[in-house]
């Protein structure tokens, strides 16, 4: 593929959504350019304002608290696998929507625990422990978010 097709249909791919410059040259790779044609590329996305890796961090990750309802360790996790820098993420993070953030936690709870079978209030914890890490979220978050839902 010549670097003119290429162009076009990288401008398409960038345009259609948020991408992260691991994948999009990820991708130029895939199409079969070479690393000279893939870094001028780059280097015209970047400048023309279709690659920005703080724009691509920052909707990342809350259109996936939003969406989703990812925790926070989930969000880091998936943001470093697709090559974004270290103080993008914690920017990132650090700007999610804390009131919705809360909410996303006790109303998956709410949730979860509906679904939940247990023969001990132990085991019940246990299982909404779990299943919250693996959503991402922070033992700390979890501990307040169960200490208050289980009082009630």
């Amino acid at each position: 593929m010549d670097t003119v097709q290429a162009k076009e249909k990288i401008l398409k791919y960038c345009a259609y959504q948020e991408r992260s410059q691991k994948e999009v040259k990820n991708k130029l790779y895939d199409m079969g350019l070479y690393t000279d044609q893939v870094n001028e590329l780059m280097l015209y996305l970047i400048q023309e304002n279709y690659l920005n890796e703080e724009r691509f961090a920052m909707h990342f990750a809350a259109s996936k608290m939003r969406q989703k309802k990812w925790g926070r360790r989930k969000i880091e996790v998936a943001l470093k696998e697709k090559g974004v820098a270290e103080k993008l993420i914690k920017q990132s993070i650090a700007a999610l929507n804390k009131i919705q953030y809360s909410s996303n936690l006790e109303a998956l709870i709410e949730k979860k625990d509906r679904t939940l079978k247990y023969s001990s209030e132990y085991e019940r914890k246990q299982k909404l422990i779990r299943y919250f890490l693996s959503r991402g979220y922070l033992w700390t978050e979890i501990e307040i978010a169960l200490e208050d839902f289980l009082k009630v």
